[in-house]
């Protein structure tokens, strides 16, 4: 069997929005990652979408990668909690904006490094995360591959089917009156631009985000 791979380091990093403010993330590395061997990256983005990366959870356990040989991002974008309600405001009601631009500047930040490398990344997560890993599908084209577990991709039906839809419109609002940014921050629109190799995973016992999705 292939020897176990110990974490090398995990290290905090810090990216720069275009509106200035500043995007924290956590970077695992495996311990042979160098410039002479720089290691592929997964971007691992975090549920929520009021969460963090402040935790460590086995659902989504980076070690068990790092272990494979890859490096792990772990970006908290906008809507992530820990960094005051202004940071929160920024994504509020506009998932597909500030959430997945911030999740952007995290990788480009992080690609800086020498051991890393730019041209072997894939993005991968799970409930809002997988609704980023949908929506960012959709609208770029630069990473490997994808995957979306547990995911939100079609709003409008997902409101009628969750288990609590009348929390939601504290964000997006009342469908039943203007379904406008249900649809404005659906993944499902941008189906046809989609040209990154995805592995879709989901269940039946997920009452938060049903099996429609």
């Amino acid at each position: 069997g292939r020897p176990f791979q110990p974490v090398r380091s995990r290290k905090r990093l810090s990216a720069t929005a275009d509106d200035g403010v500043a995007i924290a993330s956590w970077l695992l590395r495996p311990a042979d990652a160098s410039r002479d061997k720089p290691a592929p990256l997964v971007v691992f983005v975090h549920g929520g979408p009021l969460g963090t990366w402040a935790g460590w959870s086995w659902r989504w356990n980076a070690n068990l990668l790092v272990e494979r040989g890859y490096s792990v991002l772990m970006p908290d974008p906008a809507l992530s909690t820990g960094y005051g309600q202004a940071f929160i405001d920024r994504g509020w009601g506009i998932w597909g904006e500030r959430p997945y631009t911030d999740v952007l500047t995290a990788v480009d930040g992080a690609l800086e490094r020498p051991d890393l490398d730019a041209s072997r990344t894939a993005l991968m997560g799970g409930s809002f995360g997988g609704y980023l890993a949908n929506w960012v599908a959709g609208h770029t084209d630069r990473f490997k591959a994808i995957v979306t577990h547990a995911s939100l991709w079609e709003l409008r039906g997902f409101h009628g089917t969750t288990d609590d839809g009348v929390a939601w419109e504290q964000e997006i609002g009342n469908p039943y009156e203007d379904a406008s940014r249900y649809h404005e921050n659906s993944p499902s629109a941008a189906l046809a631009d989609i040209k990154t190799p995805m592995l879709v995973i989901h269940g039946e016992l997920d009452a938060r985000v049903p099996i429609s999705e």
